[in-house]
């Protein structure tokens, strides 16, 4: 091996720790009852890299639209608000979470029951690469 293939190979190897997989863990929506068209979407991502990561969008088959969402206090009162991205930490995770920052399923294409399974795709940016991420959650009960 000559010094060029070992510099190749040493720059790969920090490339891909720098770019390293965000993983999902726990998926899940909360199931609807019959005639709502809003949900809710919620799942911890994690990051093993060095460098931060965001989530821009979502995107789901199963609603006309998906947003993300964050809880803030507005006097005195909790109100949902739309935002645009989220940070997952680098050497870190993020959950999305009921009552917190959590993934809007608006327009429901039909009431969602337990146990079905609703494809999302998450758009995430990491030091200026865009990758999307594929994610099925399960419908859990109301009581969840």
């Amino acid at each position: 091996m000559n010094i060029k293939h070992i510099i190749a190979f040493a720059l790969t190897a920090m490339s891909l720790n720098t770019y390293a997989k965000i993983t999902v863990t726990e998926p899940w929506v909360r199931a609807t009852v019959t005639g709502q068209t809003m949900g809710g979407a919620f799942m911890t991502l994690h990051n093993d890299s060095a460098q931060e990561a965001r989530v821009i969008a979502v995107s789901t088959n199963a609603a006309q639209e998906a947003q993300l969402h964050t809880m803030i206090e507005k006097n005195g009162m909790m109100q949902m608000s739309a935002t645009t991205a989220v940070t997952i930490p680098a050497a870190g995770s993020f959950t999305f979470k009921p009552g917190s920052t959590h993934i809007m399923l608006m327009g429901l294409q039909h009431s969602l029951q337990a146990g079905d399974r609703i494809p999302l795709v998450l758009t995430v940016v990491q030091h200026g690469h865009t990758k999307k991420i594929q994610v099925t959650a399960e419908v859990r009960p109301l009581g969840q």
